[in-house]
């Protein structure tokens, strides 16, 4: 269900508008493209990383436990991370118009905000709340906290150059907040 397109956009002069339907598919590759884009991510694999080996080096040392522990460790760690991933997949599929991850989104920039309007909720982030911008060829993310996110596909717009012009306000805007 890709279905979206502009229904307005207004370059130059602000606010600036975009209407965009967000799918699960939407929700589903932005996470496989900013998992890895995450510190948190690293810093909780590096957390298990250690703990498991800790755990190992232990038992091997008070029991005298042979070395293989440690690769079932490192596989059991493998396994908890590929199961974080579904888990995320899962909460995609579970994913609705009625919260307002998906559906039709309206994504304003005004000089104060970051400004998004959905059947359930309508939120203004300040410039300065916004903690990071990734911008793809055709999509952008705006990292609003932790694992909260919001898709601008280029899709969207009615042309590239509509889609850039977007992307760079916001980019704009978060660099000198």
């Amino acid at each position: 269900m890709l279905a979206a397109h502009i229904v307005r956009y207004a370059m130059g002069d602000l606010p600036m508008k975009v209407d965009v339907t967000v799918s699960r598919l939407d929700l589903l590759k932005g996470q496989l493209r900013l998992i890895p884009r995450l510190r948190a991510n690293y810093i909780f694999l590096a957390l298990l990383w250690v703990t498991g080996s800790v755990i190992n080096f232990g038992l091997a040392a008070e029991f005298g436990v042979p070395v293989y522990l440690i690769v079932v460790t490192l596989f059991a760690f493998v396994a908890f991370t590929i199961s974080m991933t579904f888990c995320i997949g899962f909460a995609i599929l579970m994913a609705s118009e009625k919260h307002g991850s998906l559906g039709q989104h309206t994504f304003e920039i005004t000089d104060d905000a970051f400004v998004e309007d959905t059947l359930a909720t309508s939120t203004a982030t300040k410039w300065a709340g916004i903690q990071k911008l990734w911008s793809f060829r055709a999509v952008s993310y705006i990292l609003i906290s932790g694992y909260r996110f919001h898709v601008i596909p280029a899709r969207a717009f009615d042309t590239k150059d509509g889609y850039r012009t977007f992307v760079d306000q916001i980019s704009t805007r978060i660099s000198s907040s």
